[in-house]
Formats: structure tokens, sequence, C-alpha cells
């Protein structure tokens, strides 16, 4: 059983560290022209990657919003080191005013999010989708439709179910390309 949440030949993502590097430089040039790089995100899963990636790879303070602090607390509990402000804290609301942080929150518009704010979204479909008035990186924890191919390929799988997503389409790929058997599950409510 697969997920084919990309399971369409124009989705294939460019390599996680191309993208990184790209998130980053970005968010260094936002900050060096008096901007705050702002990423609108999940709340869980998405958030923590671009904290990381930013406690990492930059000495840029991370603030959060409310819900992705408390997600990160989660994750830092279970053992994944991550350096943030609660967005509501005083040092939170200071790094806001100041402007050299970088601002993670989640889709949409909320309160919190900084006046002079350079807005970006880390999500797969910027590989073929982009906003208007956001960066957008394509960054996706669900797999590329090479990956998928890839995988199926790899586990030598006779059978092949999909689910959510592009299912038809990759389920005729896997067919003709792979001489798998694979069918779209039927949709259900999750």
């Amino acid at each position: 059983i697969v997920e084919a949440t990309y399971g369409d030949p124009t989705f294939i993502f460019p390599r996680r560290e191309r993208t990184y590097a790209r998130i980053v430089n970005w968010a260094l040039r936002q900050v060096k022209d008096g901007r705050t790089p702002t990423f609108h995100v999940y709340s869980s899963g998405k958030s923590q990657e671009i904290v990381k990636l930013f406690n990492v790879y930059t000495k840029l303070p991370v603030v959060c919003a409310p819900i992705v602090g408390k997600a990160n607390e989660a994750y830092t509990a279970g053992g994944v080191g991550l350096s943030f402000m609660h967005a509501e804290t005083a040092d939170g609301r200071k790094w806001l005013r100041k402007g050299d942080c970088v601002y993670i929150t989640t889709t949409g518009r909320n309160s919190l999010v900084p006046s002079r704010a350079s807005e970006a979204m880390a999500t797969g479909w910027a590989v073929r989708f982009s906003s208007g008035s956001y960066a957008s990186f394509p960054l996706s924890s669900h797999a590329g439709f090479d990956q998928l191919l890839r995988y199926v390929a790899e586990t030598r799988a006779k059978r092949v179910y999909a689910f959510t997503g592009y299912t038809e389409l990759l389920s005729k790929y896997l067919e003709n390309e792979l001489n798998v058997e694979a069918r779209p599950l039927p949709l259900f409510s999750q």
C-alpha cells in the first residue's frame, strides 16, 4: 500500500540538501534586507524540520507561533533537540520586533506575523504551484513520484494499492511501466 499524494510524474523533488540551501540563503537575504523570514508550514513535522534547519546552519534565533511551540516541546521531550522561543514570551516578542530572527507559524495569517515579514511556504506542491505573495520551497514529508517508483521497484511488489492523491495515475504508470498489478484503494473517510 502506497500513499500517492505526489503520484504524478510532474512531482519530482530536488535533492533535499539543495532545497535546504535555497531556504537558508533566502532567509539570510531577508534578514540582511531588514525583513523577518516567516514560514507558514504545518505545526507538526515540517515546522520542526525548518527549526532544526536554522539551528544547524545559521545562528539566527527561531521564534515559533504558540501551536508550533507546543509541537516543538513534544519533539524535544522525545529527544529531538530544537532551539526556539515561543512568540508569546517576552523574548519571543522582542526578537519579532527586532526582526533578526526566523518566525515559524502555521498556514494562513495570524496576528503575530511581523509587520516587516517576508513570507514563505515549504510544501511539495511548490514543484508545480507557487503563491504570488509567498516564496515557495519544494519541501515535503511525502515521497515524490520518482521515490514512489523506486520504492515499488525495490520492494519487488507484485500488487500495489494506492491511496490519497494521484491514485489512478500512479496505478496506471505502475502497471504500464513496471508491470506491477496496481489499483487505487476506494475513497473512505480518514
